[in-house]
């Protein structure tokens, strides 16, 4: 029997911003990785960084993919009580319609800029396949 597809990807940005000291030296951002990994596998979902994302005003940036629904893009993921809610949220399965206040706050629009949106696809396209599915 050939593996089960998880029921949602996240994506951690890893790149110039999101995941690094020099901006947010209060953060530590190696924990944060572990904790929401756990969280995201807690809820059937697998885990994966990546390079810059191109939203490096709202770092540190998380990206959710559904299987079965739309990308969530979560910003300004820096502080314990927003890491609690996200991981939370994560655990119990990233369901878009059962987000906390807090998770919905820290809710993203979808990218508009040309070179954003193709440099994103491209770190999407890492961990979703033909059709949408996650890979």
């Amino acid at each position: 029997m050939a593996p089960s597809r998880p029921a949602f990807r996240v994506l951690l940005c890893d790149g110039c911003c999101c995941g690094t000291e020099r901006k947010h030296p209060d953060v530590d951002h190696a924990a944060q990785r572990s904790r929401l990994g756990h969280a995201a596998r807690q809820g059937g979902g697998s885990v994966r960084t990546t390079g810059c994302l191109d939203r490096c005003s709202e770092s540190n940036v998380v990206v959710v993919r559904r299987s079965d629904g739309p990308t969530t893009w979560l910003g300004r993921v820096l502080d314990q009580d927003a890491e609690r809610a996200v991981a939370t949220w994560l655990a119990a399965g990233a369901d878009p319609d059962a987000m906390s206040d807090t998770v919905r706050r820290l809710a993203l629009p979808a990218p508009v800029s040309n070179e954003a949106s193709t440099k994103q696809a491209t770190a999407i396209s890492a961990i979703v396949g033909p059709g949408g599915v996650p890979r």
